[in-house]
């Protein structure tokens, strides 16, 4: 897949005299949307195209500008160039933050002017993030993972984690802390996945096995009725047996082979609860 190096940002800004922010940022995602839609037909180099032309019409803190951002860095990753995918990645967690929390800190400095997106993206989680802002830092953390920055992505996923947490608790109590975010199904299990496997990359196994158990306890609890839990929950047990296998645990890696092997990605085809260490 060839991609074109040209930074986004030499496309000189549209023009649209008379019209607000509203609109204009409408148009923009319109670009987007397509562009989304090209994607999906693999045709990388249109749909590039129409992200920097979205770009182009509006690239203020707005939603749909890191939604394009986050094709950038995609077409990016597809393509094998993860540093350059790192950038845009940063440039989605930056767009996503309201001026409010983006004006304390200084993102100026350095080429792409993203020296601090690491504090802000933790910074932002524990304020009042949104749905693009969590999928934009957790993206940036795989983004770290795939880039040998293990620490930068540990940090990312585990104030995701609690955030999900202190949002399903403020869900219970009626206490809306975070009323712009709501967790998924598998938001949880997944970034415990993350987690996991983030730990694995550093080394620490015993912690990796750990989280991945978590995951997969996570995820099972709705695997029969969620789609994506269904997914998080076959690879944490492919996974596990993969740990168990590292550990010189044989008749365990063993079972989680089996078990993975039975988990169909089907839910409504899902008809038993295996949870780690016996079965219900």
């Amino acid at each position: 897949m060839d991609v074109d190096d040209n930074n986004v940002f030499d496309i000189p800004p549209m023009k649209f005299p008379g019209k607000n922010d509203q609109w204009i940022s409408a148009v923009a995602h319109l670009f987007t949307r397509c562009a989304d839609n090209l994607m999906i037909l693999n045709q990388s180099m249109k749909a590039l195209d129409l992200y920097k032309k979205s770009l182009a019409i509006y690239s203020g803190l707005d939603k749909h500008v890191s939604l394009a951002y986050t094709g950038i860095a995609q077409i990016y990753t597809n393509k094998g160039d993860l540093k350059v995918a790192e950038k845009y990645r940063k440039l989605a967690v930056i767009a996503a933050c309201e001026k409010l929390t983006l004006a304390k800190f200084d993102v100026q400095d350095g080429e792409y002017g993203l020296r601090v997106v690491d504090d802000l993206a933790v910074a932002r989680i524990d304020s009042d993030p949104t749905d693009t802002f969590v999928d934009a830092a957790t993206e940036l953390g795989l983004i770290y993972v795939q880039n040998h920055e293990c620490a930068k992505a540990l940090r990312i996923f585990l104030s995701l984690v609690r955030l999900i947490a202190e949002k399903r608790e403020s869900i219970l109590t009626h206490k809306e802390k975070y009323p712009h975010y709501t967790p998924q199904l598998a938001d949880e299990a997944r970034l415990k996945y993350y987690i996991s496997e983030t730990l694995w990359a550093l080394g620490l196994s015993h912690e990796a096995l750990e989280w991945t158990e978590m995951a997969y306890d996570e995820a099972v609890m709705y695997y029969m009725r969620d789609n994506s839990s269904v997914e998080v929950a076959r690879t944490a047990m492919q996974n596990l047996a993969k740990i168990y296998k590292h550990f010189g645990r044989e008749d365990d890696a063993k079972e989680a082979a089996l078990q993975a092997s039975r988990i169909n990605l089907d839910p409504a085809k899902n008809e038993f609860h295996w949870v780690i260490g016996h079965r219900l």
